[in-house]
């Protein structure tokens, strides 16, 4: 009878044992399931970001083996942290530059574009950050104007300071005209609504809303 019971008793110790397994397997299946689903919303995520990117560019980050190039850091609108109200300002003075790939040395660019080639993936700009020109100092705001550089974050100071070191934010495109036609400053000048006036002269304005809910969606 003795040895029945030590034989159920071990028997038990066992069950036990594989049950506390399971556990613990299931348990991290569990885990790894989440984290999978985490990983999915996020890139769900960033593809509905970058809908209005062009093809070449979300082919870059969307594609498998995509993630094997070396350098990429991301999009220069990914880059940029733009305070609420100068969305409109900083698109319209930077375009499809906001696409432009950036990447932090030239090899990289160059891999990248044989990726896109090989891929057929559409056109895309690489910037490699090793090719930026040094910064240089920043105008002094004024009652006039406040200088985007300065308004503008983001991690990589000398990428602000190519695109926005001498764009200046202003009112009104009076107030444009008038420094754009005074000695001394070289710059562009764009308005919180979109209007901007080049170091040529050359004007860019009005509304794009109801183009981009048609046709586009809004990169910051």
């Amino acid at each position: 009878l003795s040895t029945e019971l030590q034989e159920i008793e071990a028997a038990r110790r066992e069950r036990e044992v594989a049950r506390a397994a399971a556990q613990e397997a299931a348990a991290g299946l569990r885990v790894k399931l989440a984290a999978r689903q985490s990983a999915l919303e996020a890139l769900e995520r960033l593809e509905r970001e970058r809908e209005g990117y062009g093809a070449g560019v979300r082919a870059m980050f969307a594609r498998p083996g995509a993630g094997d190039l070396g350098g990429v850091v991301g999009t220069v609108a990914d880059l940029l942290e733009v305070p609420n109200g100068l969305e409109a300002a900083v698109e319209a003075v930077l375009g499809d530059r906001l696409q432009w790939v950036v990447v932090e040395r030239f090899e990289h660019a160059r891999a990248a574009l044989g990726y896109r080639e090989r891929e057929g993936a559409g056109a895309a700009t690489l910037l490699p950050l090793e090719t930026l020109p040094a910064a240089s100092a920043v105008p002094d705001d004024s009652g006039e104007v406040s200088w985007a550089a300065r308004l503008v974050g983001g991690p990589r100071p000398a990428l602000l300071h190519y695109l926005l070191g001498r764009v200046g934010i202003v009112s009104h495109l009076d107030q444009a005209e008038t420094l754009w036609r005074r000695n001394g400053v070289v710059a562009t000048y764009v308005t919180r609504s979109g209007e901007v006036l080049s170091p040529s002269g050359r004007l860019t304005g009005g509304h794009r809303d109801s183009e981009r809910q048609s046709n586009d969606h809004s990169l910051l």
